[in-house]
């Protein structure tokens, strides 16, 4: 069985990803930086995963993805992006916009429960 330990270098690293994880309220970045720290701990991967959660395998990507990339690794999981892309063009919006001036009540209140498809419908037909 092959050992892991980190340095005291890396363990202060990471103590600083989780202060920032915190501050950023990026749970992602928490929960890799909270298994990876009690890794460092010498706390076993079966109860890492445990506590986390997550599968032995899951815990065994983040340490190979660690050990490969870095703290570099965790420091780009702050700029994920949020959510999927809008489907709606800038001047698919801009022109909702337009609707909207002209008639916003009417608009909103029909456009509550509609996709966008449904969106693209009633600015072709104006309603």
């Amino acid at each position: 069985m092959v050992s892991l330990t980190f340095s005291k270098s890396i363990v202060d690293r990471l103590k600083k990803n989780m202060a920032t994880a915190l501050k950023l309220s990026n749970i992602c970045l928490y929960r890799l930086t909270q298994a990876l720290l009690w890794f460092s701990e010498c706390m076993g991967i079966k109860e890492i995963a445990r506590l986390m959660g997550v599968c032995e395998k899951t815990i065994i990507n983040w340490l190979k993805t660690f050990m490969h990339k870095g703290v570099g690794w965790l420091i780009g999981q702050h700029y994920q992006g949020r959510g999927r892309k809008s489907k709606l063009t800038k001047d698919q919006k801009n022109i909702l916009v337009e609707i909207d001036k002209e008639r916003p009540r009417r608009l909103w209140i029909s456009l509550w429960n509609m996709n966008t498809a449904m969106i693209g419908r009633a600015y072709l037909f104006k309603i």
